[in-house]
């Protein structure tokens, strides 16, 4: 690439569930906001996945247009990177079920794109770091959803709603005067409208 020319740059963001406190808005400007003031690169464009697990499943389409995207700039220009918050939000699956961080690192590898993270820079530095990097990724995943199973066991287990209510019902909320909450949605019909 000519070294006159800035390195076009490519920022993916992405989230599990859906967005409702805005990180998918925050992941985008901290990779703007690390790009912008480097005379060698420019931003060319984002993308996005909400909703969409890196853990049980591979993200969505705008992973896959973001690394298309940046495959398409590298063989134009000569050069291209693909930007994003942390290598998390790229892959973080066991490589069986979902992608590991070594594909991306291999992808890269593949198509003369860089991968560069803010928060981890140097996973993508070179394969055995994706490797370790993604392995960390997949296991902070695996034991986050075990907590969660866990706790909505624990909550069934006590008695307590997990979930909507079911057509027809609502959850009743009752506090005793010692003050113990109880909650039943199991016989109480809404009230109609």
């Amino acid at each position: 690439m000519d070294g006159n020319i800035a390195i076009p740059c490519v920022i993916y963001a992405a989230k599990s569930t859906e967005d409702k406190r805005g990180s998918i808005p925050d992941q985008l400007r901290e990779c703007r906001e690390a790009i912008e003031p480097d005379p060698h690169r420019r931003f060319v464009a984002e993308y996005v996945d909400e909703a969409a697990s890196a853990f049980s499943s591979n993200r969505g389409p705008g992973l896959d247009e973001a690394m298309q995207h940046a495959e398409d700039l590298a063989h134009q220009y000569g050069a291209g990177e693909l930007w994003a918050q942390h290598s998390d939000r790229l892959a973080r699956g066991d490589g069986r079920l979902a992608r590991h961080a070594v594909e991306i690192g291999l992808w890269a590898l593949k198509h003369d794109v860089r991968v560069r993270t803010v928060q981890d820079p140097d996973t993508f530095r070179d394969l055995l770091y994706a490797v370790v990097t993604g392995q960390r990724n997949y296991e902070d995943s695996r034991r986050k959803s075990l907590s969660v199973a866990a706790g909505l066991r624990r909550s069934v287990e006590r008695g307590r709603h997990i979930g909507v209510p079911p057509d027809g019902y609502r959850v009743a909320v009752r506090v005793d005067a010692r003050g113990v909450v109880t909650r039943d949605s199991s016989s109480m019909p809404r009230a109609s409208r």
